[in-house]
């Protein structure tokens, strides 16, 4: 029994005796080559010691699995400073053999206050820490960041998100909502959000303060948004009769009053949907009653229709009737082409815009039947134009009521 325990005591002291003698060996040159190439193993400024490396190499080959923790070795970080000494001190009194040489080695880096803590950003759940990958306008952004050691004290969590993003938008036929990132939202460990704006190496970074001192996460999106065109084709204010109806109207019998179509292309990888959303940024129709009374039916972002793509018309009017006598309109339309991409939690974000799709006219009562038509105006094929920003109403054009002036 002392024999065995004798031989036992050499065979562990000689292989502590290798492995430091060998990590004196590997210092010299070769530290001052790694930290000639130190920006590869670079984290906030933090350098993994080139003897540790070395040290951590050399005792996988001994003891194999007790060092296959990848988690541990991607995330713990000592300065370059702290040499052989903790090594042979760690090995040294490292107890019975085989041992735990892992909670060791954290044991005396925390001692030593030489941990570089790792801010890892996840999304989903999964790790996407300096890593780059597409995604597309209008699908849902979960991230998370956590800190290893999990155990530290994190404060003044910071998000810096690029680009146009939204917390959310939503919409009914009386009113739409755009929810933006709030400051207080990017102060949050997990915060969600949608990209409207495109473009690749879009960099995400989240800071967090651990003991007076400031770390970095970060990973880069390729953000990637439909390529979209519309056109407009106008046509001419008039009084007509359109199916028996007598309209001081955007429209002749042969023409509307304007026509929309519109091409768009998915990105590479990603599928979804288009659609138009009309509103009326600016909407005026008076009448005079045969008394002399004057009554307005008016309003500003005001809902109007949600059209199919790729193409669609419209002809605004007003009903010319015997129980006035003038008649006056000001309307000004803008159209959205709007995609939603494929999957759960997706919302509309719009792509391109036709604005002043505008009309006015005046028109006066001769006899019972009979109109003239004092005045007219349009704004004659307006082009589109890329745009970030949604159609928003708070309204409806069917719900408006005639009021006295």
């Amino acid at each position: 029994m002392v024999l065995r325990q004798v031989i036992s005591n050499i065979i562990k002291y000689v292989l502590i005796f290798q492995i430091v003698l060998i990590s004196q060996l590997l210092i010299g040159e070769d530290i001052r080559q790694f930290e000639e190439n130190s920006d590869k193993l670079k984290l906030e400024g933090s350098v993994v010691s080139s003897s540790y490396l070395k040290s951590v190499s050399l005792c996988e080959s001994y003891w194999g699995s007790h060092f296959h923790d990848k988690a541990y070795k991607e995330t713990v970080f000592i300065n370059n400073a702290i040499g052989l000494n903790w090594v042979w001190d760690v090995l040294s009194n490292a107890g019975k053999f085989p041992f735990n040489i892992i909670d060791r080695l954290q044991a005396k880096l925390l001692e030593n206050d030489t941990v570089y803590p790792s801010v890892i950003i996840k999304q989903d759940g999964v790790d996407i820490t300096n890593t780059s990958h597409d995604e597309v306008v209008g699908r849902k952004i979960n991230l998370s960041v956590e800190v290893f050691p999990e155990d530290l004290n994190v404060k003044n969590i910071h998000w810096t998100i690029p680009g146009v993003r939204v917390k959310n938008y939503t919409y009914t036929n009386l009113k739409s909502t755009l929810t933006k990132l709030a400051p207080r939202d990017l102060r949050n460990s997990s915060i969600s959000y949608y990209w409207v704006s495109g473009g690749n190496g879009q960099k995400v970074e989240c800071t967090v303060d651990i003991n007076g001192r400031t770390y970095k996460g970060e990973a880069k999106f390729n953000i990637k948004r439909p390529t979209a065109i519309m056109a407009s084709m106008t046509g001419k204010v008039s009084i007509n009769k359109i199916k028996g109806i007598l309209l001081l109207s955007y429209e002749t019998p042969i023409t509307h009053g304007f026509y929309i179509i519109a091409n768009a292309f998915y990105p590479i990888g990603f599928t979804g949907s288009f659609q138009f959303v009309q509103i009326a940024d600016k909407w005026l129709h008076r009448i005079r009653l045969n008394n002399g009374d004057w009554y307005r039916h008016s309003g500003t972002k005001l809902f109007d229709t949600v059209a199919s793509y790729p193409q669609y018309d419209d002809s605004p009017a007003m009903e010319l009737l015997s129980t006035f006598d003038k008649a006056e309109v000001s309307d000004s339309f803008e159209s959205y082409l709007m995609f939603k991409p494929s999957g759960k939690d997706s919302i509309w974000v719009p792509l391109v815009v036709i604005k002043n799709l505008s009309w006015s006219g005046k028109a006066t009562r001769k006899s019972v039947d009979i109109w003239s038509l004092d005045h007219c105006n349009n704004n004659h094929n307006p082009r589109c134009s890329y745009t970030t920003n949604f159609p928003e109403w708070n309204g409806n054009i069917l719900k408006l009521q005639w009021v006295k002036e």
